[in-house]
């Protein structure tokens, strides 16, 4: 043996006195060395064993399955988190070089939109933000609604200055929806003299606006 694996003796000796160590050989008389258990290894696994190993097998499987998915969502949610402050930089950024004169971006907003942009942003001092992200998108949904509802920049600025009046808070033009509606109807009420009381009017805004 020790010439076909091509060692000395002594160097074969030490190595399988350690595999002697672990189990795995046996010296069943001097210089013969058997491998132990050698047929029971070799032997087929029972029903009982190849149930135990597959479970084995399974739970492995799906324990590595979990860590990979677990792992996946953290750094989804970490990309997601990174695109938020990215967003929110990149908004921040733009109006701190617009120094509060900002023009209505012309990638997300139409022409026809501008001049109810110019006549909010003129009433409440808040400019549309530029460069796209969440806050854009709102924006602009808020500018769909309000040419859908025909609103002049006539009423948006109305209704602003009247809200803020009211010391209504306005966090964009979305916060203005319901109140062109109330301004509208409260336009169309019959004169009667009678002056409508600032506390009706705020209850009013609040029960039809109360989400703001």
């Amino acid at each position: 043996m020790a010439w076909i694996l091509r060692l000395d003796e002594t160097k074969l000796s030490e190595a399988l006195h350690g595999l002697a160590e672990v189990g795995v050989v046996h010296e069943a008389e001097p210089g013969v060395w058997v491998v132990t258990h050698f047929a029971e290894r070799q032997d087929a696994d029972t029903p009982a064993e190849r149930v135990a190993n597959h479970r084995k097998d399974v739970t492995k499987r799906y324990k590595n399955r979990n860590e990979r998915v677990t792992k996946r969502y953290v750094e989804e949610e970490i990309e997601e988190d990174k695109e938020k402050e990215e967003e929110k930089e990149v908004e921040v950024d733009a109006e701190a070089k617009s120094g509060g004169d900002q023009k209505p971006d012309d990638d997300y907003f139409s022409p026809t939109m501008k001049p109810l942009i110019q006549a909010f942003s003129a009433a409440t001092g808040i400019h549309a933000p530029i460069g796209g992200g969440g806050q854009t998108r709102r924006w602009h949904d808020a500018m769909l609604e309000l040419m859908r509802m025909r609103a002049s920049p006539e009423e948006i600025d109305a209704t602003c200055r009247e809200m803020l009046a009211q010391g209504l808070k306005i966090a964009g033009p979305w916060s203005i929806l319901n109140g062109v509606n109330v301004f509208r109807s409260r336009q169309r009420a019959p004169k009667n003299g009678k002056k409508q009381d600032v506390d009706e009017i705020i209850r009013e805004y609040i029960s039809e606006n109360p989400k703001v």
